[in-house]
């Protein structure tokens, strides 16, 4: 088991990332390379991949003063005698952190640490090395239920998982943990792993056990991860609200000082999936509503307006965000085509501004490591297969830095150029609070358009430039540019400067005031044959089905409270032509009871209309002392019967 080494993290940064991984460096910092048997010069090469320098390989080392290789990205060509190309890697130069964002900055990264990188120690650390030298404090990585719990009983003694955390508190990172399985034994509908258990007090204790174990390590957990989707169980929203309540207990009974976040879903959050959280007062189980998004940057208001709603006022975390890049064809390691690589790291500035510009606290860049989907063909890492940096590696840090800290105050526009964007924050760009501008000017084009973009950056005379950045980070003259392309820059101002724009900032919703979450939590309990997808703008919903006729369902009563409580459940909503056998019940609960009512209903023949809108049941508790449990189940008819997407 590794231990804590018990230092700073500035310090380790500093002492351990050269001899972690070779790849990252500071302008400060001598440039050490070891480079392949027969390499006699090593040659550094600009993003334009124009020859910057070169360097003579004595006794398999190539090796540069501080300094002799300013901030930037730079791939590294290995040449024999002969001037053949022998291999080559890229390595990054960053600005020095002179001073670690605070544990609040919005710049974050998923590194998954347990999941993606090579196992060992040695992977481990230069990972979480690289990502806190990018400037960021908080990262997300994964566990697996059935890793800490593989029989019934305690959690085991020892996982890779304690490895690994205690790997990114040393560098100095707070984690965002996840876990979207369950264990083999565990038996539930289905007897799948990927599907949460039928009794949800399993899922109370296995989130009570984990947050207290990690309680030094992990500050924040989401119950599950894109639940909504077939890859992750195919759930249905009420069935993910139930979870969450269950979730939200067992993570603050372990730990009561942990960040507890909705379970993100994959895709756009419509309407209706709103309708249902809200209906199922989810928002009051979780400090932080989070999601995920593969949408283009300039997307970001429009589709995640049901998203803000949901929040109700709560922070909202965006804990996957990129947009997938087919790797090159011709490229046996996943690695991108020269033109993509460079607006792929474009993006991820557009992307990072635009959503905290979109009202998001915090966003998450998926994903650090290598890593490919769809049959290796889509490349989401910023780190290449040897573990050195892609161009985007060198933006993302260029903004971990220029936006550290960063509070959004508003969008500056040109009502003769819609193409440009033009987003103020408030940051601590190297430790001191100024006003920051990110600007670039884009098309709304898919990738083989982009990056062509040009218009005119007048900014209101009075304005005066402190120091001005380029997308990786590399210093440009202390002007505001006569153009905004398609590669985005950092302008810095002192603060307050630019309270003299006019600066748009879209109002969010109001803060909804959420009753104290109520330790009885409802389950509709039905079997999950009867879920079918519903596809809406593309992303995956799932719902109950339900025909004509008598129907036998249950509903379950939890307690998860260390005192008994009573009081009474009732149906307060009923789709028309429905009928309950019962609809209201009187409730006596101990201390985790799993108390099971049967529901016994008919629906009508002409119960289920074609409409767009699903039908619900919507039930009630009331446990006295303002303790209100609620439970909204959305139902759609069966495909067959409406010709819709099963």
């Amino acid at each position: 088991m590794i231990k804590h080494c018990f230092m700073l993290a500035v310090v380790l940064i500093g002492s351990m990332i050269a001899s972690a991984d070779q790849f990252v460096f500071t302008s400060e910092e001598p440039i050490d390379l070891t480079a392949p048997p027969s390499a006699a010069v090593c040659h550094f090469l600009q993003e334009d991949f124009s020859l910057f320098r070169e360097a003579v390989v004595q006794n398999g080392k190539a090796v540069l003063l501080p300094g002799e290789l300013p901030v930037g990205w730079y791939k590294v060509d290995f040449l024999n005698a002969e001037g053949k190309l022998l291999d080559w890697t890229s390595i990054a130069v960053l600005i020095p952190l002179l001073k670690r964002p605070s544990p609040q900055t919005p710049v974050a990264i998923d590194v998954a640490l347990s999941w993606v990188p090579p196992p060992g120690e040695a992977s481990w650390r230069s990972v979480a090395l690289m990502a806190a030298l990018a400037g960021v404090s908080m990262v997300r990585d994964r566990i697996l239920w059935r890793d800490l719990q593989p029989e019934p009983g305690p959690l085991v003694a020892y996982t890779k998982y304690d490895d690994t955390s205690v790997i990114q508190k040393d560098a100095g990172l707070d984690i965002l943990q996840v876990f979207h399985d369950v264990p083999y034994w565990m038996l539930g509908y289905p007897q799948g792993k990927r599907h949460i258990p039928e009794d949800l007090r399993l899922v109370w204790r296995f989130c009570r056990e984990a947050s207290a174990r990690y309680k030094d390590t992990v500050q924040a957990w989401q119950p599950w991860n894109e639940g909504n989707t077939r890859t992750f169980g195919g759930h249905s929203t009420d069935e993910l609200a139930s979870h969450q309540k269950a979730a939200f207990f067992g993570f603050k009974n372990g730990n009561p000082e942990a960040t507890v976040c909705w379970g993100p879903y994959a895709g756009v959050v419509s309407e209706a999936q709103y309708k249902t959280i809200s209906l199922n007062h989810a928002g009051a189980y979780c400090d932080v509503y989070s999601m995920h998004s593969y949408d283009w940057h300039f997307d970001y208001p429009r589709l995640r307006k049901w998203v803000f709603e949901a929040a109700g006022g709560k922070p909202v975390w965006v804990s996957e965000s990129d947009r997938g890049m087919k790797s090159d064809p011709e490229s046996e390691l996943g690695d991108l085509t020269w033109p993509y690589e460079k607006l792929k790291a474009s993006f991820v500035v557009q992307s990072v501004a635009s959503s905290l510009a979109s009202g998001v606290a915090r966003h998450f860049h998926f994903v650090l490591p290598w890593y490919m989907e769809q049959n290796n063909t889509v490349q989401f890492g910023l780190l290449r297969k040897d573990g050195s940096p892609r161009m985007g590696y060198v933006a993302y840090a260029a903004a971990g830095r220029l936006l550290a800290d960063a509070h959004y105050l508003g969008q500056w526009k040109d009502a003769s150029h819609s193409t440009l964007f033009a987003f103020a924050f408030r940051s601590k760009p190297h430790g001191e609070s100024r006003d920051v501008l990110v600007a670039w000017a884009e098309e709304r084009n898919e990738w083989k358009d982009r990056g062509n973009e040009s218009v005119p950056l007048h900014l209101p005379d009075g304005l005066n430039v402190e120091s001005a950045w380029d997308f990786l980070g590399r210093p440009l003259p202390s002007v505001i540019p006569e153009t905004a392309t398609g590669t985005p820059v950092f302008l810095v101002f002192s603060e307050g400067a630019l309270q003299q724009l006019a600066l748009y900032k879209e109002p969010l919703p109001d803060r909804i005031q959420y009753e104290e979450p109520c330790p009885v939590v409802l389950q509709f309990v039905a079997p999950v044959e009867e879920l079918q997808q519903w596809t809406a703008n593309w992303s995956e919903e799932h719902y109950r089905t339900a025909l004509p006729g008598k129907q036998h369902w249950e509903l379950a009563v939890y307690n998860f409270s260390d005192h008994a409580l009573s009081g009474s459940v009732a149906l307060t909503e009923l789709p028309a032509g429905w009928a309950l056998a019962q609809s209201s019940w009187e409730v006596q609960l101990q201390p985790m009871e799993r108390l099971v009512l049967p529901l016994k209903a008919e629906i009508a023949a002409d119960g289920l209309p074609e409409q767009e809108e699903p039908f619900r049941l919507v039930f009630r508790g009331d446990f006295g002392a303002g303790q209100e449990a609620h439970l909204a189940v959305a139902f759609r008819p069966p495909a067959e019967k409406t010709g819709g997407e099963q």
